[in-house]
């Protein structure tokens, strides 16, 4: 008997996080098992490990496969933004970031058609978090880009100021740009780097924690899910069983009742021969 072809990781990631989220890991089963079978065991381990984006991130993801334009205008800037944040060049971080937030607001504004009304203000506030980290973050920019993403515990914290306002201020034209930035100044900036740091590690921990909750809470749903559907089966089996038992018991009632009567015919039969064999013996 041939094998059944495997499937790509790459293509079995892109079809499951397109897919409905409800339908994700009934899906990712299917493709372990197509891996397995076609004899590709390491496949189907990294398919088996691929996570079930939380509902934050299944958004962020539709988001950048039906809104593709907006979202590389959107990690376009984010390159940008932190291009200028790398030359401390202020005047174009405010230029930047004045962008940065007109698109962010067109960026909720898709996901909230796409939502088609059921954003709660958690989950938006989650998709907002991960478009400001994927603009700090390449690798969270890639993951938006592809929209392969699980959740906001999974993107890189960012190290450095989205909205820095203590940046230098631009100097008119006829005025030399320093050689080296004011230390002051520096010294500012790298302070605010550094609180702005801790503030986004404890935010990432609290966020983790709750992604990890949100992702308990669907792996039970699911299991509710499908527990509730087995019991479904069961029932259905038990009430054919039960009708197959009441027929059953009513043919059974029959083959006795006919049983009984061949018994009867059986016995008037026989006492017909005894008297016919009693009065051939008279007549002999």
């Amino acid at each position: 008997m041939a094998r059944t072809s495997a499937p790509d990781l790459t293509s079995a990631a892109d079809e499951l996080y397109a897919l409905p989220k409800e339908e994700f890991i009934a899906r990712r089963g299917e493709l372990v098992k197509q891996a397995r079978d076609a004899g590709e065991p390491e496949v189907a381990a990294r398919i088996g490990k691929l996570a079930k984006p939380t509902t934050a991130a299944w958004l962020a993801n539709q988001l950048a496969r039906q809104e593709p334009r907006a979202v590389a205008d959107f990690v376009d800037l984010g390159a940008r933004l932190r291009e200028a944040h790398g030359r401390l060049d202020g005047g174009t971080v405010r230029t930047l970031s004045a962008q940065r937030t007109e698109q962010v607001r067109e960026l909720l504004a898709l996901v909230r058609e796409i939502a088609d009304g059921t954003l709660t203000d958690t989950v938006l506030r989650d998709i907002e978090s991960m478009l400001t980290t994927a603009l700090a973050d390449p690798a969270a920019a890639r993951a938006l880009s592809a929209g392969r993403m699980t959740s906001a515990k999974n993107l890189g914290a960012p190290d450095w100021p989205l909205s820095l306002v203590a940046a230098p201020e631009p100097r008119e034209e006829r005025e030399p740009a320093p050689e080296k930035p004011d230390p002051k100044q520096a010294r500012r900036i790298e302070r605010a780097r550094d609180e702005l740091k801790a503030a986004r590690a404890e935010v990432k921990e609290a966020e983790a924690a709750r992604s990890e909750s949100e992702r308990t809470l669907e792996e039970i749903e699911d299991a509710a899910t499908t527990a509730a559907d087995r019991v479904r089966e069961l029932e259905r089996e038990l009430e054919t069983a039960q009708r197959d038992a009441r027929t059953a018991r009513r043919d059974n009632k029959g083959a006795r009742e006919a049983v009984r009567e061949a018994g009867r015919r059986s016995d008037r039969a026989w006492r017909a021969v005894q008297q016919a064999e009693q009065a051939l013996s008279e007549l002999e």
